[in-house]
């Protein structure tokens, strides 16, 4: 998560919904897996956002199998060496 400065070691406080404002980070399963992307609504395109600029946007369609978990509501950083 490069551009939200969340690093290994780094910690999330999330709060378990699966309701997100658009330009909210957000904790999201898809297809199985568990990322932390930016959600964003685009005219109506619901759209999955990486904050590392080498990874696409993802288009949440209905053939998706998306499931929001929660929404991140502050990083707290490590400051000890792991």
């Amino acid at each position: 998560m490069i551009g939200a400065d969340i690093k290994e070691g780094d910690y999330l406080l999330y709060l378990k919904t699966d309701k997100v404002e658009s330009g909210e980070l957000m904790i999201v399963m898809v297809d199985g897996q568990k990322y932390i992307k930016r959600y964003q609504v685009i005219n109506e395109d619901r759209i999955l956002l990486s904050e590392n600029k080498n990874y696409p946007p993802f288009k949440i369609g209905i053939t998706n199998n998306v499931k929001i978990l929660g929404k991140v509501l502050q990083i707290l950083k490590n400051v000890t060496k792991l």
